[in-house]
């Protein structure tokens, strides 16, 4: 890019002098007669330096140093006066003018000036020109700080919602847990308790505190400890189990009968526990058992009374009638004659079987034939249901 140099005195031989110079070595030369002049010429294209007489008609060459350098700080202005005195030396360098030159003036030191003086421009806009891009290196380097910043703040921003979400997650399933009306428990793979619900302690009366020094087999019947270790070790190699029914004994030593379902959990394909719910069937296990006892009851009765029972219930109506030792036709007759001393009925439901078996007792509940008249045996037992 050429350089453009701008050469402004009254005096016409000077002002060509000076501009054939320029040319001749090497620039690009603009001349202007007034301070004026020179103001409109450097509004209207770019001027590289300035060489300016002092004397000048209107505008002396320092104020017109001054608005130039007001418009361009970097852009070099020289001074050139055949009026060298150190109050004009004083103010030109008070006005920023970069060379003094007194007249008359040799161009090789006019050369060596203006060399100085464009090599300083050239430092000058290259410092500018690096300290922009530095300054620019700069913000660049402090927005990807901050970003840098603002992404472990938000990463952690965003892990500690994710934390904060999970407890409540947590925390919702651990109240759904502690309420539930089973037995919940976790067992780890060394058989100690990871977990008990609410339910689970209140049943069994421990203490949270106690759970964690409980093993499995602690809570487990003798007599059932054997089959509960297996099936644990079959959890453990990745099978589920429904509708497992097994006793647990209490701290005070009652037995809890419970039926529920079990099965393991797995991380990265490592057992790391496992999940049991059961349902405490106490009451149900000891109705069945009393039934149970009961019909045995009534069995050995049975069993063990000769002659026949008949069951009245409290509308005095037969229900059924039992032949227990097989006895003769007019024993039933006595039976149903036993009966009637309380109150006579003139049917009984699904009275076929009678028919087949005791046609004369049948035809006296239908009303048909008259209740036999014969002594009452001993052996025949009625049994009345109010």
């Amino acid at each position: 890019m050429s350089v453009s140099i701008l050469v402004v005195d009254d005096d016409h031989s000077t002002r060509t002098a000076v501009c054939e110079w320029a040319r001749n070595s090497g620039y690009v030369a603009v001349a202007a007669e007034s301070g004026e002049q020179a103001l409109e010429i450097v509004d209207r294209s770019p001027v590289n330096l300035v060489i300016a007489d002092l004397r000048l008609p209107g505008m002396d060459g320092i104020s017109l140093a001054e608005k130039l350098l007001e418009q361009d700080p970097d852009r070099p202005v020289l001074l050139i006066t055949a009026y060298g005195n150190l109050d004009n030396a004083q103010r030109a360098l008070s006005a920023g003018i970069y060379e003094y030159f007194t007249k008359p003036f040799s161009f090789k030191d006019l050369r060596a000036g203006v060399t100085r003086a464009l090599e300083h421009r050239r430092l000058v806009l290259e410092n500018q020109a690096y300290q922009k891009d530095l300054e620019k290196q700069k913000e660049g380097r402090v927005a990807e700080l901050r970003a840098a910043n603002q992404r472990p703040q938000r990463e952690i921003d965003e892990r500690k919602q994710a934390e904060q979400a999970l407890r409540e997650r947590e925390g919702h399933l651990r109240d759904l847990f502690d309420n539930a009306n089973d037995l919940i428990q976790c067992v780890g793979p060394d058989g100690r308790f990871l977990y008990v619900n609410r339910r689970w302690r209140e049943v069994l009366g421990y203490a949270e505190t106690d759970v964690q020094e409980l093993h499995l087999v602690d809570i487990i019947r003798r007599d059932q400890r054997a089959h509960c270790m297996a099936l644990f070790e079959r959890v453990r190699a990745g099978e589920s189990f429904t509708n497992v029914e097994a006793v647990f004994v209490a701290r005070d030593g009652r037995e809890v009968a419970v039926e529920g379902n079990v099965n393991g959990r797995f991380v990265d394909g490592c057992f790391v526990g496992t999940r049991g719910i059961f349902r405490d069937i106490t009451q149900r296990r000891n109705a069945e058992q009393a039934l149970k006892e009961s019909e045995e009851r009534i069995r050995l009765i049975t069993d063990n009374i000769p002659g026949l029972i008949s069951y009245v219930d409290k509308n005095m109506t037969y229900r059924f009638v039992i032949d227990v030792m097989d006895m003769g036709l007019s024993s039933i007759e006595h039976s149903f004659l036993l009966a009637s001393k309380y109150q006579r009925k003139r049917k009984l439901p699904n009275l076929n079987g009678y028919r087949l078996l005791y046609p004369s007792l049948y035809q006296v509940f239908l009303g048909s034939s008259p209740l036999p008249q014969a002594p009452i045996r001993n052996g025949v037992n009625t049994i009345y249901h109010d």
